[in-house]
């Protein structure tokens, strides 16, 4: 909610706010793998994906909030 709701409207501040979620989401997820041993990643899994997967994740759902099916 934190992110729908304070989402910006300029286009560069949308482009910094999306890194900022990818970031943090990401951030926590290598915490949590490396440091804290909470998670474990198979079958060729590793943390660029998951990065790539919160890119996509938290664009779509910027696109769907806005314009749902």
């Amino acid at each position: 909610m934190i992110y729908l709701g304070r989402f910006p409207q300029s286009k560069r501040k949308q482009s910094f706010w999306i890194a900022f979620w990818v970031l943090l989401y990401s951030s926590i997820e290598l915490i949590n793998l490396k440091y804290l041993d909470l998670i474990n990643h198979y079958n060729g899994w590793n943390i660029w994906w998951s990065v790539l997967f919160n890119i996509a994740m938290f664009s779509i759902l910027r696109i769907h909030y806005k314009k749902p099916l």
